[in-house]
């Protein structure tokens, strides 16, 4: 896998920690759900064009209607942007590693 998808030599792969490997497998599939991801949306929307301009502007349904996919009611992670202080806090309570 490591050669083979990732493209690593045997060096390289064998330079990597069990954990860095596993960090690099898991964005290369993250990469190809969004590749493929992206794929179908441009299909759907392709998809719902070519059919809505054959029915009523009242009889037409929104895209995510017409052709669902199981991760338009996925919940997005909240990602939580920290302030000056609580990035103080953190430095203090964990060191300051990047020397400055």
């Amino acid at each position: 896998m490591g050669m083979g998808m990732l493209g690593y030599t045997v060096d390289e792969l064998y330079d990597l920690s069990p954990r860095q490997f596993w960090n690099a497998m898991q964005g290369y599939y993250e990469r190809q759900q969004f590749v493929n991801r992206e794929a179908w949306e441009r299909m759907r929307i392709n998809t719902h064009i070519l059919f809505s301009i054959q029915l009523n502007p009242n009889d037409r349904k929104d895209v995510k209607q017409f052709m669902p996919f199981p991760w338009d009611n996925e919940t997005k992670k909240e990602v939580k942007i920290i302030n000056q202080d609580e990035l103080k806090q953190l430095l203090k309570f964990y060191g300051n590693k990047s020397g400055s």
